[in-house]
């Protein structure tokens, strides 16, 4: 029968051991920038959310001058010869304007809206991640202390049993 090395198990059991901790590290370390990812994020979607207000608040002023521009517009086709050309020109133009205004304000707006859905998204993304992580820390500690108390009862046995190995060892060569 080949020798048993109780010394190489004890290593390899601490070295297991140091495996399962350094895991469990790595796993805090993840939720850990996961909690920040999160953190940036909302920083980002509050941000953002400020930002389509104003948007919003814009549109709807450029959509009132539109409607005045509108009225103006409609005035002077009734009345068109009391108007100059420079004067239906400048109308004209005023309204156009306002109208390019209003698309391009809209079109940042359906821009931030995009950004909004796309990081909130990710922020349920990293909620998940960070969630998972927990789980895992946990699972991976629970683990650990059981493989603690398993391993080192493990580690006593083997002494024990060494010992009586030598013992019996001992007491053959004394009846010898």
């Amino acid at each position: 029968m080949a020798s048993f090395d109780i010394s190489h198990l004890n290593r390899i059991i601490k070295d297991t051991l140091n495996m399962i901790d350094k895991s469990r590290e790595a796993i805090y370390d993840i939720a850990e920038g996961a909690r920040r990812e999160c953190s940036r994020l909302e920083e980002e979607l509050n941000e953002l959310k400020l930002e389509v207000a104003g948007i919003i608040a814009q549109s709807d002023v450029l959509e009132t001058e539109l409607k005045k521009s509108r009225i103006r517009l409609a005035a002077i086709s009734k009345n068109f010869d009391r108007y100059t050309q420079e004067d239906i020109r400048i109308a004209y133009e005023n309204a156009d304007k306002i109208r390019i205004e209003l698309a391009v304000n809209r079109e940042r707006e359906r821009y931030s809206i995009l950004r909004r859905n796309d990081l909130e998204r990710r922020m349920k993304e990293a909620y998940g991640t960070v969630n998972k992580a927990e789980l895992l820390v946990n699972q991976v500690g629970t683990i650990m202390d059981y493989l603690s108390g398993d391993l080192s009862n493990l580690n006593d046995h083997l002494d024990d049993s060494e010992k009586r190995k030598y013992l019996a060892i001992r007491v053959i060569k004394a009846q010898e």
